[in-house]
């Protein structure tokens, strides 16, 4: 999950990442919105307006690959 304002903005501009690996491989979309919502809410700071956001989702394979 990453988070940023808009680096032409006057000020402190402010950018921010983080990641999470999973333990188990959950085929349930709402398991990944809850894992997203739970990292914004580690870098989210108030007082800045934001630019962009985005998640990235890597190595996902289909079930009969496991």
């Amino acid at each position: 999950v990453f988070i940023r304002t808009s680096p032409s903005s006057e000020g402190d501009g402010y950018s921010n990442s983080t990641s999470i690996s999973l333990n188990q491989y959950p085929a349930d979309t709402s398991t990944f919105i809850k894992m997203a919502t739970y990292a914004l809410d580690r870098i989210y700071r108030a007082g800045y307006e934001y630019q962009k956001a985005g998640i990235m989702i890597f190595d996902i394979v289909p079930d009969h690959f496991q």
